[in-house]
């Protein structure tokens, strides 16, 4: 999405900051990022490359890389709560770029010595998991056990022995073999389907949580709390890599903001920054359901969204001094969708 001109911006008056509050929370590049559950990588950073270039269906990154954040308290309650906005501002930027849903922790592993560095795996584990919880609550911390030196015949039977030591079962550990090429894709695709597991898991958890919350609110006062949270159910489940569950929810997600959209309308006039704002979460959704629905090749179904998405927003002009920004808003989801078409015949 291009930036206005500078006239643009000064016709806008007192609207600029709304619109970069708006970028912030719906960036357009994110848009466009896959649905891979984001993980950490912990401890002997010379390995991180080789192992996150093998881990094609998950996103990696350096757990020191990600910034540190101060938890807040879950609401026990949401009688009082009034939101001020659909979305939060930074949200999509932070579920899926900056919070992991689990951790791998690279340790050294002497499988072939009698001690077993028992002592030492414990330590380094401690410490990741005091760097997660500095970061989010409920990641799963995954040790892997990095072989070195000679690998013994039975190092299954050794890590089944360390495991019980450190009071491990087999979906918070794994075993990494990086001696050869072929060795080392075995190893990292367990890997991957452990970091994997973990993910899912975490994700799963998060979408429950959302239903949970929208199941304790009125529609009328809270519907805005209710859009928010069925997108953030929508976006949770979606890396259960079930299309069509994701566009059953993605669907009830947009059926939900359109409520809240003629609900607001019928009881008070949306302003210009309302308008603006529920248009770029409409617009949010839409893509979405678009993009998955030509992945399932269900070209017709993706039009008749797209109509239906246009026919509905149409109405929501805005004031005549910014209707410029309503036709740029029209041509940008026919824009969007062509795209979408290109890069699936492609």
């Amino acid at each position: 999405v291009e930036r206005m001109s500078h006239a643009d911006e000064e016709r806008l008056g007192d609207n600029k900051a709304l619109l970069e509050e708006l970028e912030a929370a719906l960036p357009p590049l994110l848009l466009r990022i896959p649905p891979h559950p984001l993980v950490a990588l912990h401890g002997l950073q010379e390995l991180h490359h080789t192992v996150s270039s093998c881990l094609t269906r998950l996103r990696c990154a350096d757990l020191d890389s990600l910034p540190v954040r101060n938890h807040k308290p879950k609401h026990t309650s949401y009688d009082a709560f009034r939101p001020s906005g659909i979305l939060k501002a930074n949200w999509l930027q932070k579920h899926t770029l900056e919070v992991p849903t689990a951790v791998a922790t690279l340790v050294q592993w002497a499988a072939g010595s009698d001690g077993m560095g028992v002592e030492e795996v414990s330590a380094v584990v401690e410490a990741a998991r005091s760097a997660c919880a500095e970061r989010a609550h409920g990641i799963r911390v995954v040790v892997v056990f990095v072989v070195i030196g000679t690998v013994p015949q039975d190092v299954d039977d050794r890590l089944v022995a360390v495991r019980r030591k450190l009071d491990l079962d087999p979906k918070t550990s794994a075993l990494l073999l990086p001696g050869t090429p072929g060795t080392l894709l075995t190893t990292v695709e367990r890997l991957q389907g452990v970091l994997l597991e973990a993910a899912l898991e975490q994700h799963a958890h998060k979408a429950a949580r959302a239903r949970q919350v929208a199941e304790l609110l009125t529609r009328g006062p809270q519907s805005e709390l209710i859009v928010r949270q069925a997108y953030k159910n929508a976006f949770h489940a979606q890396f259960a890599r079930d299309k069509q569950a994701s566009i059953r929810n993605y669907m009830g997600a947009y059926n939900e903001l359109w409520d809240f959209t003629t609900a607001a309308g019928s009881q008070h006039p949306l302003t210009k920054g309302r308008h603006v704002e529920v248009k770029s979460v409409a617009e949010l959704i839409n893509y979405t359901i678009c993009r998955l629905l030509l992945q399932c090749h269900n070209v017709r179904d993706a039009r008749l969204q797209l109509r239906r998405h246009c026919t509905l927003y149409k109405g929501l002009r805005g004031r005549d001094e910014v209707l410029f920004l309503h036709h740029a808003w029209v041509a940008r989801q026919h824009f969007a969708f062509a795209q979408l078409t290109i890069e699936m015949a492609s």
